[in-house]
Order: C-alpha cells, then structure tokens, then sequence
C-alpha cells in the first residue's frame, strides 16, 4: 500500500505529561470521533486521528476550561509534523 492515508486527519500535539491521559479519555468517549495515540511519552506527544467529518469539531479545543489539557494558553500546543 503507498500513498497518503485520508480516511483520517492527523492532529499533533504537546501536551504536560500528566494531561495524556485525560486526552486521550476525552476523545475516545466521543466514540468514532478520533482515537488518539501517544508518540513520545516522556516528551508527551500525542497524534488525534480525527474522522474528516469531526475534523472542525476537533480543532475548537474540546478540552478548553478544564484547568488543564489541550487550553488556549499554551499549555498544549500543535506539533508539526
């Protein structure tokens, strides 16, 4: 199999090592919404495999307010890949 994968939208992020959890429990409860993967645990990197459909929703920061996970303040931020 070659070529780009686009039955999912990859959305990377850094988060505190201590949130990892909480994201991926956050994500994964909208079920066939996203799963999400960690790359680097020590480094807290994670990938949200976001169905192209929920890609929108994805990206409005699900986790905002909570005090802690993927906030506007820079406490999580997109990796590039």
């Amino acid at each position: 199999m070659t070529g780009r994968v686009t039955d999912v939208v990859p959305i990377y992020l850094a988060l505190p090592p201590r949130e990892i959890a909480y994201v991926k429990f956050v994500f994964e409860s909208y079920e066939g919404v996203a799963v999400v993967r960690t790359l680097d645990r020590h480094a807290a990197h994670v990938v949200v495999l976001v169905a192209p459909d929920f890609e929108a929703g994805a990206r409005r920061r699900p986790l905002a307010g909570r005090g802690g996970g993927v906030r506007g303040d820079g406490a999580a931020r997109r990796v590039r890949r």
